[in-house]
């Protein structure tokens, strides 16, 4: 037989086919292993076949810590924080608990409302020590001009809301603005105070404008130790060079808005660049957003949720809902990065639709603030599809990736608050610690 027929055998024709079948199975099979753990390493135009359409995946694949700034006095501050901003008391409660089950430890909430009630739930659930807190003095009366009275403000804001809240100190506690230099001088002064007397750990601003921080400086012996403002994409970079400015003299930068104020823009939401971007990433637009904010170097607060608008915020899922699908992206956007030329494609968008200044919320005496231009009122859960106006339909609780106690939530340990407490059912931190770092689940990522 010659040696062409023998090669045309049956027996060896079969052979290499079913070895062909195999290099066929082996790549598509390491293509989707690829995906999974490492999206960016699969060419877009792969990417885009129907066998790897997005979708969202489970995986067990541990994250970065948070990181943290070191700020005066040795307080560790975490980079992310979840924003309650106008969330009922009940979805505040189950947002701050789906947050630590994600190691988002930090929460950055209003006094005196339901934002404060939720985060008041949470705090008899858990140990203090386990959840960071960020909260704000806000604005005083527009008729309160007169210093005395401004300061006698914020002693009666604190003494109050610290007693609601049941603790002694918050981690942080920022100042909000006034049109009235004096005034702001007068309420920094006792944020210095509080600070010395232990009642906050930190201080710093919102809002504040050059004009407003030069104020403080006048008179402050502490400067602030953060500034939040506005950022997002579509402002660009650093537009009023505010942040340059501060960033000089030692103030931390720390941006909110990420999707835009006092509604997810769409904007933004719409982009065809952030929507290339967050398809050749495997991302979704807003985690885009928040990226090229972290990524600037900056810290974030961050609302968990693009279903707000000038009335208020709703996690999707009703009152149940705990906007675990944003606060998966905010706790996974230390697990990837932009290249440099999606930097400078972001860098260089500019909306011109809305005025939106890096000090929005400021009050009248810095430039462009909400009150004096126009805004949308609209949320774009109502018109559009983001990503963030959805939820999960994933169970993380029941998922039986480890062993998990049926009376852990999240891997947490709960105490279900009935808003009652007696003597004998308080306990201390100590019986209460958990060992948050062993937590069942790691991240979910977006595919």
């Amino acid at each position: 037989m010659r040696i062409r027929d023998t090669l045309n055998t049956p027996l060896l024709r079969r052979k290499k086919l079913r070895g062909l079948i195999l290099t066929c199975a082996a790549v598509v099979a390491t293509c989707s292993f690829l995906s999974i753990l490492s999206p960016d390493s699969v060419p877009a135009s792969v990417r885009r076949l129907s066998v790897f359409e997005p979708k969202l995946v489970l995986v067990m694949r541990p994250l970065p810590p948070v990181p943290t700034w070191t700020l005066p006095g040795g307080v560790d501050f975490p980079l992310v924080s979840s924003n309650t901003a106008s969330l009922s008391a009940e979805q505040t409660e189950a947002m701050v608990i789906k947050s630590l089950s994600l190691e988002i430890t930090a929460v950055d909430f209003h006094l005196g409302g339901t934002e404060r009630e939720g985060v008041t739930a949470v705090l008899r659930r858990i140990p203090r020590k386990d959840l960071f807190l960020v909260t704000k003095i806000d604005k005083p009366p527009e008729d309160m001009t007169d210093p005395e009275a401004a300061a006698k403000f914020v002693e009666t804001t604190v003494n109050k809301e610290w007693k609601a809240l049941d603790v002694e100190t918050v981690d942080v506690l920022l100042l909000k603005d006034s049109p009235s230099c004096e005034v702001m001088q007068a309420q920094w002064s006792v944020l210095e105070r509080l600070l010395s007397e232990g009642k906050t750990r930190a201080i710093g601003t919102y809002n504040y404008c050059r004009p407003s921080l030069e104020c403080i400086l006048e008179t402050a012996e502490t400067p602030p130790s953060l500034n939040y403002v506005m950022r997002h994409v579509g402002m660009g970079p650093d537009a009023t060079d505010l942040i340059q400015y501060q960033e000089s003299l030692g103030i931390r930068t720390v941006s909110y808005g990420t999707l835009g104020e006092p509604v997810a823009l769409p904007e933004l939401l719409t982009d065809p660049v952030l929507r290339e971007i967050a398809e050749d990433h495997g991302r979704s637009v807003e985690e885009v957003a928040l990226r090229w904010n972290v990524q600037a170097g900056y810290g974030v607060s961050s609302r968990p949720s693009a279903d707000y608008n000038p009335e208020g915020m709703a996690c999707p899922g009703g009152e149940e809902g705990d906007c675990d699908v944003a606060l998966m992206g905010m706790r996974a956007v230390f697990g990837w990065e932009l290249n440099r030329r999606d930097v400078a494609r972001l860098d260089g968008i500019k909306y011109e639709e809305y005025l939106q200044s890096p000090t929005y919320y400021s009050s009248t005496g810095c430039p462009d603030s909400f009150g004096v231009v126009e805004h949308p009122s609209e949320s774009a859960c109502r018109s559009m599809d983001p990503v963030w106006c959805s939820t999960s339909s994933i169970d993380l609780k029941n998922m039986e990736v480890e062993k998990v106690n049926a009376e852990k939530v999240d891997g947490m340990d709960v105490e279900k608050d009935d808003g009652k407490s007696t003597d004998d059912e308080k306990s201390t931190d100590e019986e209460k610690s958990n060992d948050v770092d062993s937590l069942p689940l790691r991240l979910l990522h977006y595919l």
